[in-house]
């Protein structure tokens, strides 16, 4: 009946398997119909499509044109994407200046983030002159924004007054997670995966107490629970590698060394995983927690996959 609402819906619906078996290359099918009948949403998630490769061809610069359609038709939402894609020269020619304007009209729709990439801005003279009295001034405003709704979490999360877990017990579970990522030099096995995303279990063998499976994953969704985690490689659509657990075994020693997750101020939007991915964006470190672990979690997370820790050494410092 061609209702641009259903249409949209059925998109996602194929997207994240919703009543019925996921299927990206269909949901990209209805997300684009969508997009050609005007629907915004749809053009926005088109956008995402082309952006990560999801049921097509990845095509920056055409994420990008979606991108600045979306803008175009109203939606205030598309100028982070936009800021974002002239900020790190994602499908368009990098322009801070450019990028800076749109975060500042994003900005209007009072967006805590917005506000803090504003603040960044100003920092670090991107895209504008450098202005320490301004950035302090958005930084606060991002701080008084989130205060609004939760106080106790912005005083934590964005003063950075991370308390250090002293419950060293917890560490043996950083023990066991370093051992499991060793055990992937001779098999093909995941340790932070859930079970039921793996297909085509197999068990091949047995040694001592453990049971050894070959299992194939299939690549995660934009929505899935553990990009927390994933590394950078795995964010931009590369396969798994034993560089990408030693990443998620640093990631996850953070969550138990402060007790909370990664990055949870903050939604996993397209803008956290580009200054992930681009920008080495990490979670921050305080001076109470022991350094010897600070040290490796920062080995971990390395950019270079080649100066990750081996799991080996890493089980050695405990």
């Amino acid at each position: 009946m061609g209702h641009i609402d259903g249409i949209f819906n059925l998109g996602r619906c194929y997207h994240r398997g919703i009543g019925v078996d996921k299927d990206e290359c269909k949901s990209f099918i209805y997300l684009q119909q969508s997009a050609e009948m005007g629907h915004i949403k749809g053009t926005n998630d088109l956008g995402l499509c082309y952006h990560y490769g999801i049921g097509t061809e990845k095509d920056e610069h055409k994420a990008f044109i979606y991108y600045k359609t979306v803008a175009d038709m109203g939606d205030i939402d598309a100028l982070f994407n936009l800021g974002s894609c002239c900020h790190y020269g994602i499908g368009v020619e990098k322009d801070e200046s450019k990028a800076f304007v749109y975060y500042l009209g994003y900005v209007n729709t009072g967006d805590s983030e917005a506000m803090f990439m504003i603040a960044d801005c100003y920092r670090n003279g991107t895209g504008i002159a450098r202005d320490v009295q301004m950035a302090k001034h958005w930084y606060q405003m991002g701080a008084n924004k989130i205060s609004d709704i939760d106080n106790d979490k912005s005083n934590k999360l964005f003063y950075h007054h991370i308390q250090w877990t002293p419950n060293l017990q917890n560490l043996n579970i950083s023990e066991e997670l370093a051992s499991d990522i060793g055990s992937i030099n001779e098999y093909k096995y995941l340790s932070f995966i859930s079970y039921n995303q793996f297909k085509n279990i197999k068990r091949i063998g047995e040694g001592g107490f453990s049971t050894v499976y070959y299992a194939n994953w299939h690549d995660p969704s934009y929505g899935d629970v553990w990009r927390d985690v994933a590394s950078p490689e795995v964010l931009d659509g590369k396969p798994y590698s034993t560089a990408s657990d030693i990443y998620s075994f640093g990631m996850i020693m953070w969550e138990i060394l402060y007790g909370a997750p990664v990055f949870n101020n903050r939604n996993f939007d397209l803008q956290l995983q580009i200054e992930i991915c681009i920008n080495g964006l990490r979670p921050i470190t305080n001076k109470d927690a022991p350094q010897i672990y600070v040290d490796l979690m920062k080995k971990c997370w390395h950019k270079r996959l080649e100066i990750r820790t081996s799991a080996v050494k890493s089980t050695k410092l405990f």
